[in-house]
């Protein structure tokens, strides 16, 4: 299993690590199977602030997409249209367990320069090395199971 680095706004990463966003919609889907999605803040502190694992992702139509997880998104309708407006074919992302670093990175620590588009593959060194960093597995009453 691979893992990549993604950039997610700060709005809707304090959703994901209150609970109440446990689906995270993307246009891309990684041609490697992924189960760790590292986390750039945009719009916020602009570092990497932590990490979640997958259970599962999926492609789908935006349609079925919404159908299966609207409730799980933090997304209103208009905004989620919006977001795959023109698109055929969504990517849905399953969070399972969150992960806030003790102490957030800067891109340059990874050896990269800029925020990622859409997401960038991390060598599996890298990947552990960051999994081994101090941090705490967020836990809330309302994280809801995401099958």
């Amino acid at each position: 299993m691979a893992a990549i680095l993604i950039s997610i706004k700060k709005q809707y990463l304090d959703l994901i690590f209150d609970g109440l966003k446990t689906v995270e919609y993307r246009k891309v889907l990684p041609s490697k199977p992924v189960d760790r999605c590292f986390i750039y803040e945009s719009r916020g502190s602009g570092k990497v602030v932590g990490y979640f694992m997958l259970s599962k992702t999926e492609s789908c139509s935006p349609r079925e997409a919404w159908d299966s997880t609207c409730d799980k998104g933090a997304l209103s309708k208009t905004q989620f249209d919006c977001y795959y407006e023109g698109r055929s074919r969504s990517v849905i992302f399953f969070i399972d367990s969150c992960y806030r670093f003790d102490k957030p990175l800067e891109l340059n620590e990874l050896g990269i320069s800029r925020p990622p588009q859409s997401f960038v593959y991390l060598s599996d060194a890298d990947a552990n090395s960051l999994e081994s960093l101090p941090s705490f597995r967020v836990e809330t009453e309302r994280r809801c199971q995401s099958t």
